[in-house]
């Protein structure tokens, strides 16, 4: 069982540290990220086996110019979201099942539907076809993408999708990015 308390500091640091503000060490997402692999692992197994290589995952993004968050405000998420999400919400999140990956997942017709995608894959993340992708998917379900959900501090935050071009195009980003929705 990992010993969250212990954990925590260390924790926090790391995670203020790639995300490129301090995170609270009562966060909901660091508590809610820590619960969802606590039991699974030992604390050694969690640090080595989950927590490093995702913050590894986290900062390789960030060095390839992809937003972590916007105005304090967690576009890849820690954990699923505590909020009820309506029929087209979808959010990015660190994978917990196999660490090193991040999950795209998005509401349709009641359903949590997931790409995951490993970090030689990560590439992808923000990439048109990808997106395109997603986009196949949830339509043969009969749904389309409306919202992003974002985690702050005081809640979730939902990005309408004609925003997205504004919140994922840094300069930085190379052109196959999204450019537009």
């Amino acid at each position: 069982m990992v010993d969250f308390d212990h954990l925590r500091p260390y924790i926090v640091r790391q995670l203020s540290d790639v995300y490129g503000f301090a995170i609270p060490a009562d966060a909901g997402e660091v508590q809610r990220f820590v619960s969802e692999i606590r039991g699974r692992f030992s604390v050694d197994s969690f640090l080595h086996n989950c927590f490093d290589p995702t913050m590894t995952m986290l900062r390789n993004l960030k060095d390839r110019g992809i937003p972590l968050h916007t105005d304090r405000k967690l576009i890849i998420l820690l954990s699923r979201p505590v909020v009820n999400l309506e029929d087209g919400d979808f959010y990015f999140q660190v994978g917990i099942s196999s660490p090193g990956s991040i999950s795209v997942k998005y509401k349709c017709l009641g359903k949590l539907n997931l790409t995951s995608m490993k970090q030689e894959n990560l590439h992808r993340l923000l990439d048109v076809d990808l997106y395109a992708e997603m986009c196949r998917e949830a339509g043969l379900r009969g749904s389309i993408f409306k919202r992003l959900v974002l985690s702050e501090e005081s809640g979730y935050h939902f990005v309408p999708v004609s925003e997205l071009h504004q919140l994922l195009k840094p300069p930085s980003l190379p052109r196959q990015v999204i450019r537009s929705i």
